[in-house]
């Protein structure tokens, strides 16, 4: 391990997560008593084969799947102690997700997805123009900013990816976490979009998660490990 895997006071750990689910009456066990430790402004890959657990586990680390026991600790505090409420807050300010399939409404406007973590904080109504103001600035920041008016289903797939990292990043969040982010890309595409990432992670100073199978983007970080039979081994 790193000495920075090592030290003693990291943004994110998990200790000891146990993660099952039930598949037609069967229980599989994806995680296994499961510990890591990330520090900040780190990024980190997470690989292993097809259904290891990789996105299960980049779930649990983001606040959106409670395992089933074990802890998450993030900047001290156990995500999963706090309430729906307070962990749902904690996940708008903290946490900005990139997904592989892009997630992006159709119905809105780019510049309206992008616009939507900041929807859910307080005073968004309020603070409006500098929401949209933000909003554009991450446009342009991504090269999509003549392009924010349009809808999704307008857009190549890189561009879609490109518009949901300015979603990731739109509440400044201190945690960027990213599953399969060019999974879906030809290779020039992903890379211009690696590019966009790994930039924006340095001038965001985030501490930076990346799920994938490829190791090219693996290559790109601080740190990776393997997953393997529900539990880290490297």
């Amino acid at each position: 391990m790193t000495e920075s895997a090592n030290n003693p006071n990291p943004l994110l750990q998990c200790d000891q997560v146990f993660k099952q689910y039930l598949l037609f009456s069967k229980r599989i066990e994806v995680l296994h008593g499961l510990s890591l430790k990330v520090q900040a402004g780190e990024s980190l890959t997470i690989m292993g084969a097809s259904g290891a657990g990789k996105s299960t586990l980049l779930h649990v680390l983001g606040g959106l799947d409670k395992p089933d026991s074990g802890q998450v600790i993030f900047n001290g505090g156990d995500i999963y102690r706090l309430s729906s409420r307070r962990r749902s807050q904690w996940l708008a300010e903290e946490v900005g997700f990139v997904f592989q399939s892009y997630h992006l409404l159709p119905e809105l406007s780019i510049m309206e997805n992008v616009m939507l973590p900041a929807m859910s904080r307080k005073g968004a109504v309020h603070n409006s123009a500098r929401n949209r103001a933000h909003a554009l600035e991450l446009l342009e920041r991504v090269g999509l900013a003549e392009r924010a008016q349009h809808r999704s289903t307008e857009l190549s797939g890189g561009e879609q990816q490109r518009a949901s990292l300015a979603r990731a990043l739109m509440n400044r969040p201190s945690l960027l976490l990213a599953d399969e982010p060019t999974g879906n890309l030809d290779s020039t595409t992903g890379a211009l979009v690696l590019d966009y990432l790994f930039e924006l992670k340095e001038e965001y100073e985030q501490t930076l998660i990346v799920v994938t199978h490829n190791e090219s983007v693996a290559e790109r970080t601080d740190r990776k490990v393997f997953l393997r039979d529900g539990v880290i081994c490297s």
